[in-house]
Order: C-alpha cells, then structure tokens, then sequence
C-alpha cells in the first residue's frame, strides 16, 4: 500500500508550474495587503475609534478580536488559534494536492485571509478597555460597513476576512461552471448516442436481411441445381 501511494505521488500533476507562478504571488501579495493596512490602521488610530473613508458605504472602526469569526470563542484566544492553525493547514494541504486552476485560485485567496490573520495575531496589540482587556493574540478588524442591509452595519471584519470571501465565491463559480458544462455535453450527447443506437439498429436490419437474401439465393441454387440432376437422370 505504501508502495503504491508512493508511486501515486511520483506520477501525480501537481501543477507546480502553475503553483509557483500564479498562486504563491497571489497568496504573497494578498497577505502583505492585509498586513499592511493592520499595520497602519494599528499605527495611527486608537481601538475603538471610529472614521468615515466613504461615507454612508465603507467606515474605519479600529477594534481588536481575540476569537474567531464573528468573535466567537472571544474569551479562548488560545482556540482561537488552535483552530486558525488547523483550518491553515488543511488548506495548505488541499493547495498542494488540487490540480484544478479555477479551483486553486480560490483556495488561494481562503489560505491567504486565513495565513494573514493567522500570523497578525502575533504581533496584534492587546484589547484595550471591555471584557476582554488586557488580553493577547487577537485579530486587527477595522472595515464596517455604513449602510444596513442584512444587518451588515454591525461587522467588523479586515482584508482577510475579505479574502476568503472572495476565495469562497470564486470556488462557487467554478463549481457551478463546470457543472454547467457538464449538463451541456451530457444534453449534447444524447442526441448522438440516439443517433448511434439507431444506426446500430438499421446495420442491424440490413445484416439480417443479408442473411436472409443469401438463405434465399442458396436455396435457390441447390432447387437449380436438383432439377438440373433430375433433367440429367431423365434424359438418361
């Protein structure tokens, strides 16, 4: 068995070319996207401060998340991260071993968001004031939304968080594109596939009505043939 996976690996496409090109600069560069804009969001607000960038759609509101999405397990930290790590490498692992380009693509912005925060709780301040003061390895979250709608005023999220969400609506459209030309090769096919029983039909036809021309002609030829013998005897 271990022989086998071994030379399952050594005869796989992992599309290292592909990968090398295209997806690790789009991780790179997502990721120091994200860092960058913590970094200065960290830099020049205080935590729980609040500007407009476009006013009515899209504000700054510097805060600190010590859980996860959604500040869920906010007083966990440390699952927080346990957590972060294991969904990273399980994308890490699926980077490696999908070979479909539609597909890496979009896990490539998912790994991306979720590598960025990963590593931003290192260096993230401590929370500021709250419940949750005083305590370490959250997330830099400064994007909100100004308008209301799904109550979407009540988010606050950064570029990765972004990142994966644009990572899950690429692998849904790929998804749904491949499904899409599936449907329209099975519908084209059929049509073929009926004109082929129908020829396999008609050879079909025509065999046995070879067979019986030639049952017809031979018995005719022996029905010559014995008149001719009895012709022949009677002459005698």
């Amino acid at each position: 068995m271990w022989l086998n996976f071994k030379e399952w690996i050594k005869s796989y496409d992992f599309k290292w070319k592909f990968k090398l090109k295209v997806i690790l600069p789009i991780i790179l560069i997502l990721a120091i996207f994200d860092w960058v804009s913590k970094g200065v969001i960290a830099a020049n607000m205080e935590q729980g401060e609040h500007k407009s960038f476009i006013d009515g759609f899209l504000g700054f509101i510097y805060t600190i998340n010590p859980g996860s999405a959604y500040s869920i397990n906010a007083d966990k930290a440390w699952l927080a991260i346990i957590l972060a790590s294991v969904v990273t490498i399980l994308l890490l692992v699926l980077l490696v071993f999908i070979n479909e380009k539609k597909i890496l693509i979009g896990i490539a912005f998912i790994f991306a968001g979720s590598f960025a925060n990963l590593l931003g709780r290192a260096w993230a301040p401590v929370v500021v004031g709250g419940a949750f003061a005083g305590q370490a390895g959250g997330v830099v979250d400064f994007l909100h939304w100004e308008f209301g709608f799904l109550n979407s005023e009540s988010y606050i999220f950064n570029l990765a968080d972004t990142w994966v969400n644009i990572g899950i609506i690429i692998m849904l459209l790929a998804i749904a594109y491949d499904i899409i030309v599936y449907l329209i090769t099975l519908f084209k096919k059929k049509p073929n596939s009926i004109d082929k029983t129908t020829d396999a039909v008609n050879s079909e036809v025509v065999l046995e009505t070879e067979v019986k021309n030639n049952k017809l002609s031979n018995n005719k030829k022996s029905i010559s043939k014995k008149s001719k013998i009895e012709s022949k005897n009677k002459e005698k």
